[in-house]
C-alpha cells in the first residue's frame, strides 16, 4: 500500500507545485527513485525466499546483497527527508542550532545504515550478524528515534510560536502541528518498537 501512495503523492506534487524551486522538484524525484529501488530490492528478496529457494528454510538465515543494500537506500531516503526538515526548521527558527543537530544526525543515520549493510553482506548468516552487531542496530534505531522526536518537537514549537490574527491561518497551523505531532510520534514509536 505504501508504494501506490508514494507514486500518487509524487504525481500530485509534480502537477501542483509549479512555484517550488527546481532543487525541491529534483529532491522529490530522487526520493521517488530511491523508494523504487527499495521496492525492487524487497521484491527480489521475497522472490528469492518464496520462489527460487522454496522449501529451503536455511536460505532465509543467509544474507544477500539485496538484503544488505536495502537499508542503505532506506537510510538515504530518511536522511534526505531529515535534511529537508532541518532546512525548514532553520527557515522557521532563523537559528542554526537544531538544523546542525539534524544534519549531523542524518549523516550518522546514513553512516550506521551503511555500516549495517556492509557488515550484513560480510556476515555468513543473519544469526551471526545479530550476535556480533546488535549494538549497531540499536545505535541506528536510537539515532532514528532521537532525530524523529527532535524534528517533531521543533516543528511543533516553531509553528505554534508563529501567531497570526487570521482565524483560518491559525486553524491551518494548528492542523499542521497536529499532523506533525501524530506522524512524528507514530514514526518514533515504530522505530522504537523495532
Amino acid at each position: 500500500m505504501r508504494r501506490p501512495c508514494l507514486c500518487l503523492q509524487t504525481y500530485l506534487y509534480t502537477e501542483t507545485s509549479f512555484r517550488d524551486p527546481r532543487w525541491l522538484h529534483f529532491m522529490v524525484g530522487f526520493v521517488w527513485l530511491l523508494e523504487t529501488g527499495i521496492t525492487v530490492f524487497t521484491w527480489m528478496l521475497l522472490y528469492s525466499y518464496t520462489v527460487t529457494n522454496f522449501g529451503q528454510p536455511n536460505v532465509a538465515l543467509g544474507t544477500s546483497w539485496s538484503m544488505a543494500f536495502s537499508p542503505v537506500l532506506s537510510a538515504s531516503v530518511a536522511s534526505i527527508v531529515q535534511i529537508f526538515f532541518a532546512y525548514r526548521i532553520r527557515v522557521l527558527s532563523a537559528s542554526l542550532i537544531i538544523p546542525i543537530i539534524g544534519w549531523c544526525a542524518a549523516a550518522m543515520r546514513l553512516g550506521t545504515a551503511t555500516a549495517i549493510a556492509t557488515l550484513t553482506f560480510l556476515s555468513p548468516n543473519v544469526g551471526e550478524f545479530n550476535m556480533r552487531y546488535s549494538w549497531l542496530m540499536t545505535t541506528h534505531m536510537v539515532v532514528s528515534v532521537v532525530v524523529d522526536v527532535t524534528r517533531t518537537a521543533s516543528l511543533c514549537y516553531y509553528l505554534l510560536r508563529r501567531r497570526t490574527v487570521f482565524k483560518q491561518t491559525r486553524r491551518l497551523v494548528h492542523k499542521i502541528v497536529l499532523y506533525t505531532a501524530e506522524t512524528g510520534s507514530a514514526t518514533a514509536y515504530r522505530r522504537f518498537s523495532e
